[in-house]
């Protein structure tokens, strides 16, 4: 028991300083999306828990180490915690991680790596480019509010520009506009105000109010100048004095519009879980959204609620009609829910990726991307683990197990029955494929439909046929575990690649489509 302790314990460690060692330096996670981050954090930890498990088996490995620069520390280590493997693994991958030279260059490029794929910090740089070319629509009653506000400071009504302009006094409003909206909303909003308070967003915070107030006193002399001395009819050396002062306040309200778009960019991304919640954020502020499609396709909760709801009906149906009528009903059920939420699950996580990345699409070749296909397989299997995990775990605690006990049986479960793993695998691997499909000769999309359910099905057939032989268990009704594996991979090859292709397409085929297009696109 002391033992399995210390794995669990040792485990915690591990996955919780590989989450804080993801998000250095910790603008990390405001230079992209909740999503993206918290997927390939996950799957970083992930290999540093799988580290972790080999260490702790075979411990070795652990005597094994010994390398130059980190030798005392980890012979010192290892006389402490002699006898306790799983914490002096712990130890290794957390404290010591960076005392180690050739491992910490190895995590440096992990990292690195993963960074890149999760888009740190280019979605922040994207979404900053994005707004500092958005269209800004101050609505009606914050306009009166700004406006009250820029007088009382001294500056005239004409100083207000919020219709699009070329002139300096327009750049000033949108720039007296974020700022006023920072200060009024989203320092007293519980969603940003750790943003405000944490370092080095804080410390940014007060660096651009302090160029904000600078800048104010320049934009009161650059137009009083304007109105005060009219450009036509002066003496040149004053109308270049004029010119050049607007074009270096001009130089310098750019940069801080710059900066407070990077500012916005990360506060949104990192308090703004969805990009409609962002863009709801946004649009108070004035940007207006984007009209464009990015391209992003994706299944909606009421197509995901459905898919998990056909496959509860038909795994339900398939042990009615065709199994064993014997044991608890309730727990069958429960145990089709979990099966049911792995494939939705690989499913949302195919659809999810897709476009996410340049290597998910195919090349200027139109060669199939082979590795987002892997990628989405393997991405499917991370997310099942905790998931299969805690539906094992929740089973065996409604015996009135012992936290700890129950616990123990669910990873039991887990590990013994791992081959069903590649269900999974093979129902993201073969969504991924479908999902890329076109249509070829005299094949329609109606037809297609059908043709890639038959491919799912063969490919969830074949895997359910390996999982039985891995498991190597005669107890098991093969027939029953081939079936049940066809009827949800041809259900899944049936709708989700169809949902997928018509996602983009549904308000265009509602408004203006008619006689056999309509017909092809049909749901």
């Amino acid at each position: 028991m002391q033992q399995n302790l210390d794995l669990y314990l040792g485990a915690v460690f591990v996955i919780i300083n590989a989450y804080d060692r993801f998000n250095t330096p910790c603008t990390n996670r405001a230079s992209t999306t909740a999503a993206r981050y918290h997927i390939t954090a996950a799957i970083y930890s992930f290999i540093y828990l799988l580290i972790y498990y080999i260490l702790s088996k075979y411990q070795y490995l652990l005597g094994a180490i010994g390398i130059s620069g980190a030798s005392d520390i980890i012979s010192d280590a290892k006389n402490t915690l002699q006898g306790q493997p799983h914490l002096l693994a712990a130890l290794l991958l957390t404290v010591l991680l960076p005392k180690i030279p050739m491992l910490s260059s190895i995590d440096n490029w992990l990292r690195k790596q993963l960074n890149e794929h999760a888009a740190i910090p280019h979605e922040a740089r994207r979404l900053s480019r994005e707004l500092h070319n958005t269209e800004f629509n101050v609505p009606q009653d914050v306009r009166n509010k700004i406006q009250e506000a820029l007088v009382d400071d001294g500056f005239e009504p004409t100083d207000i520009v919020f219709d699009k302009s070329n002139q300096p006094q327009h750049l000033w409003t949108k720039i007296a506009v974020l700022v006023a909206h920072m200060e009024s909303k989203w320092e007293s909003d519980s969603k940003f105000t750790g943003y405000f308070n944490a370092e080095p967003y804080s410390s940014n915070y007060k660096q651009l109010k302090d160029k904000y107030k600078h800048l104010s006193d320049k934009a009161k002399k650059c137009f009083r100048l304007h109105q005060e001395i009219p450009i036509e009819g002066e003496d040149q050396k004053i109308r270049n004095a004029i010119k050049e002062c607007t074009a270096n306040f001009k130089e310098q309200g750019r940069d801080l519009f710059k900066g407070l778009c990077d500012f916005i960019s990360q506060g949104v991304l990192k308090c703004q879980l969805t990009r409609t919640t962002r863009w709801d954020a946004l649009n108070a502020i004035g940007f207006e959204t984007p009209n464009t499609d990015d391209g992003r396709e994706k299944l909606t909760i009421d197509q995901v609620l459905m898919l998990f709801c056909i496959l509860i009906i038909v795994l339900i149906l398939n042990i009615t009609l065709f199994g064993s009528h014997s044991g608890e009903y309730a727990r069958k059920i429960f145990l089709y829910s979990k099966i049911a939420t792995l494939h939705t699950i690989a499913v949302v996580c195919v659809v999810y990726l897709k476009n996410k990345w340049k290597f998910t699409l195919r090349n200027t070749h139109d060669t199939r991307p082979m590795l987002f296909y892997l990628t989405a397989g393997i991405a499917a299997v991370i997310l099942a683990i905790p998931i299969n995990l805690m539906f094992n775990f929740i089973f065996y605690i409604t015996d009135s197990e012992h936290v700890v006990t129950a616990f123990e049986k669910a990873w039991i479960g887990l590990s013994t029955r791992y081959p069903y793993m590649l269900l999974t695998f093979i129902t993201a691997f073969g969504t991924a494929i479908n999902i890329d499909n076109r249509p070829f000769w005299k094949i329609t999309y109606s037809v297609l439909r059908w043709i890639e359910g038959v491919i799912q099905a063969l490919f969830n057939l074949s895997a359910a046929y390996i999982v039985y032989l891995l498991l190597n268990d005669p107890t098991r009704d093969l027939n029953r575990l081939l079936l049940t594996g066809a009827l949800i991979g041809f259900i899944i090859g049936f709708v989700v690649p169809h949902w997928y292709r018509t996602a983009p397409l549904r308000q265009k085929t509602i408004m203006a489509a008619s006689g056999d297009e309509a017909k092809d696109f049909a749901i």
